[in-house]
């Protein structure tokens, strides 16, 4: 949430809104991707919220 609008995202008279701009949704869990979060991408420009879920998108698992 945001100290001085007090909304998340930011309102868009609020300062902070240009860090709070959405770059895309997770191509794993559909979650809104916002420019001022850490993210993932691949070599086909698809957009991840985490490592895990870039992970979990192309099926990689552990060798035991």
């Amino acid at each position: 949430m945001c100290d001085i609008c007090q909304s998340f995202p930011c309102l868009p008279r609020c300062p902070n809104f240009d860090n709070y701009k959405s770059v895309g949704r997770c191509a794993n869990c559909g979650d809104v991707i916002y420019s001022c979060y850490e993210f993932y991408t691949d070599k086909e420009k698809n957009l991840f919220c985490t490592e895990e879920c870039a992970i979990d998108f192309y099926g990689i698992k552990n060798a035991d």
